[in-house]
């Protein structure tokens, strides 16, 4: 008697396909270097799974999985909001959304009381398929990326709020845990 065995659930992902495959649950097309469907799989707090490439993936692509920024935001940001947003891409391990860096532009322009959106240490960010909790959601990676203070605005104007200085008092609660696996650990040392 004679056994074979198929190892190609074991072999797709280090296997290098040169026409449309199949992995797992969906569709990979190496010619555009990315998924053709959705993943199945719906992370916590998701609702724009496509907000990484401006809601178009089909003419946009993203890489090397860097944050995006809304069309409204001016580039590039300030450099200390920069090294935050790519310290909180790789804490995440998910490219985050920003939609509000200086008073009056992205989505979530007008209205800002923080002079830190002027002074580019504030930042809005959307959230993408990040969870909020734990220790790679939005407010521990905060904390691990040097971020002073989160409003979570998500109820009221959906995004999130991080300060990297703390130009005002806030209006809301900080969402930093302060718990020791959320402490600095050097995150963005390297970028």
């Amino acid at each position: 008697m004679e056994v074979s065995l198929d190892n190609s659930i074991f072999l797709s992902a280090t296997a290098n396909f040169s026409e449309r495959s199949y992995k797992r649950a969906r569709y990979y097309d190496p010619q555009s270097g990315r998924f053709i469907n959705e993943d199945p799989i719906r992370p916590d707090d998701a609702i724009d799974f496509y907000a990484y490439v401006s809601n178009n993936p089909i003419n946009f692509t993203d890489p090397l999985g860097l944050y995006g920024t809304d069309p409204g935001v001016p580039l590039p940001i300030p450099p200390r909001l920069d090294k935050l947003m790519k310290c909180m891409d790789k804490c995440t391990g998910k490219a985050q959304y920003v939609t509000g860096t200086v008073n009056g532009t992205g989505t979530s322009n007008g209205g800002h009381l923080d002079p830190g959106h002027a002074g580019g240490t504030s930042v809005d960010i959307k959230p993408v398929g990040t969870p909020s909790k734990g220790p790679r959601g939005i407010f521990c990676c905060a904390q691990q990326c040097e971020a002073v203070w989160v409003i979570d605005e998500r109820k009221t104007k959906f995004h999130y709020h991080i300060m990297l200085e703390m130009t005002i008092h806030p209006r809301g609660q900080n969402m930093i845990p302060y718990t020791p696996e959320c402490e600095p650990k050097g995150c963005n040392a390297n970028k």
